[in-house]
């Protein structure tokens, strides 16, 4: 019997007995996820990234160039405004819109860890995840920042971001959307603690880099793909949530293996994916954000996917080719109200 050339490989990756003859998905080929992100960016510069599709069909986008810009500015005020160090925790509480990966990059390139949060916690679910991560900014939804009031005394919290659905939105769409959320749904509550809005965090951070952008090396611990990147909590199945910890290598290598299963059905720079699954589930957040990131695609944004007829626009204006979080698509029909 001969030996097996790979042996070594399977036992310091035991998985990789199970991937099919063929396959391909080997180490990373980027030292962290900042260099990742930049890389994409400027590789993509003039491509439509991310496009936040609302249910009425009124939208905004973004570019691979404007997502790198703004994300630069918000791990500027992470590090020379609010003070954070590298490692520090910084909490995300939205849905799926354009301040999501704005967010998420420029925490990255801080080289701070993100904390994945979802938006529909109750206060004692997010008290929970707030102190056993131990997270010193939150970024939060202005839908549900009343949730806020009372609890972030017994945090480690020390600032408050607050953002829109409707952040980067023209004027005249965003202040109609504004105005049906406020006055027809009721659903822009009074925020009574200490906050700052997105749009004046980055603000602050352009002027701290004062036209330049994030120098990558300053912030992240050089090559070290070990250190940690993402704290993403389970559902509390089986009892308190608990974050699983995973480095910027345990990511680049999914997105490694996303692009060594998916790659023959993937065209770099034409796809447009559907997200329907929140970006904070760690499938969305691999697949969606980061893999599709990586090929230059559109990704088109559902802050609801329910009802279903949520998506009816997206599908109208987009010439969708993926669609990710099939199952949730599912469950919304399945769960529909009979006329």
């Amino acid at each position: 019997m001969m030996d097996d050339p790979h042996a070594g490989a399977y036992d310091r990756q035991p998985w990789r007995r199970h991937y099919p003859d063929g396959l391909d998905a080997g180490a990373p080929r980027h030292r962290h996820l900042a260099e990742f992100v930049r890389e994409a960016a400027r590789e993509h510069a003039d491509k439509v990234a991310f496009t936040t599709c609302m249910p009425n069909g009124m939208h905004a986008s973004l570019s691979y160039a404007e997502v790198d810009a703004l994300s630069d500015a918000f791990a500027a005020w992470l590090r020379e405004e609010a003070g954070l160090q590298a490692g520090a925790r910084v909490a995300l509480q939205t849905p799926n819109c354009l301040a999501y990966p704005v967010v998420v990059f420029g925490v990255l390139k801080a080289g701070c860890v993100l904390v994945n949060t979802n938006p529909l916690y109750t206060p004692h679910e997010m008290e929970h995840q707030f102190r056993d991560s131990g997270a010193e900014v939150l970024v939060i939804v202005d839908l549900f920042a009343d949730k806020l009031e009372g609890l972030l005394g017994r945090t480690a919290i020390r600032h408050v971001v607050v953002c829109e659905v409707t952040e980067f939105f023209p004027a005249i769409p965003r202040g109609v959307i504004r105005l049906v959320q406020w006055a027809w749904n009721r659903a822009l509550p009074p925020i009574r603690v200490p906050h700052l809005r997105l749009r004046q965090v980055l603000a602050a951070g352009r002027e701290r880099l004062r036209g330049q952008g994030v120098e990558v090396a300053a912030y992240t611990r050089g090559e070290d793909g070990d250190a940690l990147a993402l704290l993403q909590y389970t559902g509390g199945t089986t009892g308190v949530a608990k974050a699983a910890m995973l480095s910027h290598h345990n990511l680049l290598s999914n997105v490694e293996q996303g692009h060594a299963v998916g790659g023959s059905h993937i065209e770099p720079g034409r796809e447009v994916v559907l997200t329907a699954l929140p970006l904070y589930h760690i499938f969305a957040f691999t697949f969606n954000l980061l893999c599709f990131w990586g090929v230059g695609a559109r990704n088109v944004l559902a802050p609801s996917p329910r009802p279903i007829q949520n998506l009816q626009r997206a599908f109208d204006n987009y010439p969708i080719t993926w669609v990710s979080g099939v199952n949730t698509l599912f469950n919304a029909l399945l769960n529909e109200e009979p006329d």
